[in-house]
């Protein structure tokens, strides 16, 4: 095989692997910053950005999680290091850290991004949503995210009869 072939080859490999991580930091980033929902809990925001949803990422990403401040009701950085010590002692208060960790590991441990949303008792709660994601926790998370909070499905608590791991009650 000539040189030229393998090159070709190994850019096709490294295409094909970055398109298919793609969907997923698509999804993660979607849970994690939600723009309507950060300027509207933030006046500041709200006056500065109004419904231009890149600067409102942008100022999320290289100021807002510095600050702690919260992005989307399923991840709160102040609240996702204080429920963990191995953040805590990892992280301190570097909130931008914390954000990083969620995003690429903690949703997909089905760790508790913030008070309002347990991925585990919200699929506890929902058969259907149980068998549809099983352990998909970053598609659990996308699920409420947009369409679970509008349909009115409880993510922060069990409802009777559901069971949930030890380590998500809180």
């Amino acid at each position: 095989m000539n040189l030229k072939k393998l090159s070709i080859i190994i850019l096709l490999i490294v295409t094909l692997s970055l398109l298919s991580i793609a969907p997923v930091n698509a999804v993660v980033k979607n849970v994690a910053f939600d723009s309507e929902y950060y300027v509207n809990s933030y006046p500041d925001l709200k006056a500065a950005f109004g419904n231009d949803a890149e600067a409102a990422y942008n100022h999320f990403i290289n100021i807002g999680v510095k600050e702690g401040r919260v992005a989307s009701p399923v991840f709160d950085p102040v609240t996702y290091i204080l429920y963990y010590p191995d953040l805590q002692a990892a992280f301190g208060t570097d909130y931008a850290a914390a954000y990083n960790h969620f995003v690429s590991t903690g949703i997909n441990e089905g760790r508790l991004g913030s008070a309002e949303f347990n991925v585990k008792a919200y699929l506890a709660n929902y058969p259907d949503l149980e068998e549809a994601f099983g352990t998909d926790y970053a598609a659990a998370f996308n699920h409420f995210v947009t369409e679970g909070v509008n349909e009115g499905r409880i993510a922060d608590a069990l409802v009777p009869g559901a069971t949930v791991p030890e380590d998500h009650v809180h």
